[in-house]
């Protein structure tokens, strides 16, 4: 298969280019060793555009915790995807045992490592959902809001402050018991199928990083309609953005990860969706977007070749600018820190900051 020659790093089986605790090395050194000894299978599917394998090109045989992963993307459409790829049998194994081991910061997921977690993504992941749907207008209290993949629960903690009946279901037990115990959250173990067996349904379904896992997006994007209150119900999908890349990992090999399947242009996933007929409404390069089944006939249902050359040229501009990029942000983060500092010192911090968060909000 043809490289993409980013460079060697992409190539390096078993070095990990983000920095591991503990827990996450015994998480990498089991998922090897599932993977050696063939517990973990593996399959090679072909590209959502309906391209052959023959149409891609090789990106990486790593991830960014130094497992083996190959990444592709399509030349046809532009679309980056894993391939080979775990079969769902072993995707299953992997959520259930190891995920949250390999992902998260913390080294033992106990009470008062969840609280402080669920605090920080509220504050930052769920309040900025919160607000996008506003930009949108649209007013969730009074609605029922169900997020699929919705972990602790804490994007639906935010909206049931802002008076919406919330619901949400994941795979990862832990997460569910703390959201349920410490939290009073309405959560449930399972997917869009449970939710689905339990006749669900709600005036807004949110999928935030969720798409990107899915090893079937067509069948389990038309799913999700069943879960909709039509017409009216509108769908949230939020999903890294392979061209904002130099906004949020800036380093290409962060977006590489084992447990993504697929990673979304607003492109591509605006072209996964209409195959699935949804209506767009908003969509941007974050990946944000807003949708709602439509009965429309889309004929635009196709992806330029042009847009495979984009994405590539991109990711080529990202890896030569990485270390530059890096080292703006690292500078712009001790800057803030010394202004804090400063402001503290001569006690005007609280007004700054809140003056600083009333501009925002106008």
């Amino acid at each position: 298969m043809p490289e993409l020659n980013l460079g060697k790093r992409y190539f390096a089986v078993g070095k990990a280019t983000v920095s591991l605790n503990e827990t996450q090395k015994y998480a990498k050194e089991a998922i090897e060793k599932l993977i050696e000894d063939g517990v973990y299978e593996f399959e090679s599917v072909p590209c959502l555009c309906g391209s052959s394998v023959d149409e891609e090109l090789l990106c990486a045989t790593v991830d960014r915790y130094g497992l083996r992963h190959h990444t592709v993307i399509c030349q046809n459409c532009g679309l980056i995807r894993t391939n080979p790829r775990l079969t769902q049998t072993s995707y299953k194994h992997f959520y259930e045992n190891w995920y949250r081991q390999l992902y998260s910061t913390y080294s033992h997921l106990d009470e008062n490592s969840f609280r402080s977690e669920f605090e920080v993504y509220a504050r930052f992941r769920g309040k900025r959902i919160l607000e996008f749907l506003q930009n949108q207008q649209i007013d969730v209290s009074g609605k029922t809001v169900l997020e699929i993949g919705c972990a602790g629960g804490w994007n639906l903690s935010v909206l049931e402050k802002s008076g919406a009946q919330v619901i949400g279901f994941d795979y990862d037990p832990k997460q569910i018991e703390f959201g349920k115990k410490l939290f009073g959250l309405d959560l449930h173990y399972g997917g869009i199928k449970e939710a689905i067996d339990q006749r669900i349904k709600a005036d807004i379904v949110i999928l935030a990083h969720v798409v990107e896992h899915f090893t079937d997006p067509i069948i389990q994007l038309k799913n999700l309609i069943k879960l909709l209150y039509l017409p009216g119900g509108v769908c949230y999908l939020e999903s890294p953005g392979v061209l904002n890349i130099h906004n949020s990992y800036i380093d290409p090999i962060g977006l590489l990860q084992n447990a993504h399947t697929y990673s979304f242009s607003t492109i591509t996933l605006s072209y996964l969706v209409k195959r699935c007929e949804y209506e767009i409404q908003y969509c941007d390069e974050f990946v944000r977007m807003l949708c709602k089944p439509s009965n429309k006939e889309f004929a635009d249902v196709e992806i330029k070749r042009q847009h495979s050359k984009e994405v590539i040229e991109y990711l080529k501009d990202c890896e030569k600018k990485r270390i530059w990029r890096a080292m703006v942000k690292r500078c712009r983060l001790n800057l803030r820190r010394y202004v804090v500092a400063a402001l503290k010192m001569v006690g005007i911090y609280p007004l700054v900051r809140k003056l600083y968060h009333a501009a925002r909000q106008e």
